[in-house]
């Protein structure tokens, strides 16, 4: 059995394979070379989505609706964070690299009926195999592999220019609070394993923030703010408005099983 087969059929078992996995590449068109810029929520149906952008001198955006666990995937890999053993994106890194498999690039090649498509390019004992793939796994791959990635100007041209406002992902950065949130949906409750799913997400904190200072790490979900709950983004807005201020603010928040109080600095001569 030859090694492109082996990696079709492990990574089939993963769920990344669709039928024709072996065909050659066929032309795509111009494809533009693209980033991983970051993960981000939707407001409107609160899904996560993966922001690429264009290396152009005028940036082009190309937001990818993809699920919980892709963007979870994508996520850890960005901020860069180990893991005890080994996750899906991981195990297909060490399958590749086990078998000597070359990731030459991830390919987003089309938008059809608001689904995105995407191909793997390998390089297996010389031969070029094309691997179906979903972009979110693609992408997944290509981070942990330090694969270039690519968009047809077809792909750019369909997709919606993703508008970046507060309601997408909601950097605070008043008074040095350095917060990164996002709302907390069932899906991420789930994944978190929460019960009460309760609070909102915080997706990622500026490094020498009066939040980091704090300890508040990425992954937090925070409850309360003083003596207001916070089960949603409007929420925790309109609790940092009431204690506008004041030199401090105690933080209720949950990581994995435990609660946590912490107190947030708020210096407002920085504001």
């Amino acid at each position: 059995m030859s090694f492109a087969r082996v990696i079709a059929m492990t990574l089939a078992l993963a769920g990344v394979v669709t039928p024709g996995w072996a065909a050659e590449t066929e032309p795509y068109g111009t494809m533009v070379a693209m980033k991983v810029k970051g993960v981000t929520l939707d407001p409107t149906s609160s899904k996560p989505i993966a922001v690429l952008e264009t290396n152009e001198e005028t940036t082009r955006l190309l937001p990818i609706w993809i699920g919980p666990f892709e963007a979870n995937a994508i996520a850890i890999e960005m901020e860069d964070i180990s893991t005890v053993r080994p996750l899906t994106h991981d195990l297909i890194k060490n399958i590749l690299s086990g078998v000597e498999a070359k990731l030459q690039r991830v390919i987003i090649t089309k938008l059809e009926n608001n689904i995105f498509y995407a191909v793997l390019r390998l390089e297996i004992n010389g031969r070029e195999v094309t691997v179906d793939s979903r972009p979110s796994d693609a992408i997944a791959v290509a981070l942990r592999m330090n694969a270039p990635i690519f968009a047809t100007e077809q792909v750019l041209e369909a997709a919606k220019t993703i508008e970046q406002t507060k309601r997408d992902a909601l950097t605070l950065t008043k008074n040095t609070i350095g917060l990164t949130i996002q709302a907390l949906t069932p899906d991420i409750a789930e994944h978190f394993s929460l019960i009460e799913g309760k609070g909102v997400l915080v997706s990622h904190v500026q490094q020498d923030s009066g939040a980091a200072s704090a300890g508040v790490r990425r992954g937090d979900i925070i409850t309360a703010v003083g003596d207001r709950e916070t089960d949603s983004i409007q929420a925790f807005l309109e609790a940092f408005e009431a204690v506008k201020g004041q030199s401090q603010v105690a933080l209720h928040l949950q990581r994995g099983n435990d609660r946590y109080d912490l107190t947030l600095n708020l210096n407002s001569s920085k504001e």
